[in-house]
């Protein structure tokens, strides 16, 4: 649970705008810190691109994969 993330969100109005999206996009989406970074988790490479050609035009995105020794960020 991030404590920051109703008043961040509140304070800015782009930060809201990208939460409501991948909280529809994602199976689960939340703001990191003070709302430095919005993260989605998706269930496939696919899905995530398919999100980002959708996402709102605040945001800057990059997607992470897992990989054996660390992320991949494409």
């Amino acid at each position: 649970f991030n404590s920051l993330q109703h008043p961040a969100a509140s304070l800015c109005p782009e930060i809201a705008a990208l939460l409501r999206f991948l909280q529809d996009a994602a199976p689960a989406s939340f703001l990191t810190g003070s709302g430095s970074t919005c993260v989605g988790l998706f269930s496939s490479q696919e899905e995530a691109e398919a999100a980002r050609r959708c996402a709102p035009a605040c945001a800057f995105s990059y997607i992470a994969k897992n990989e054996d020794c660390g992320l991949r960020l494409s």
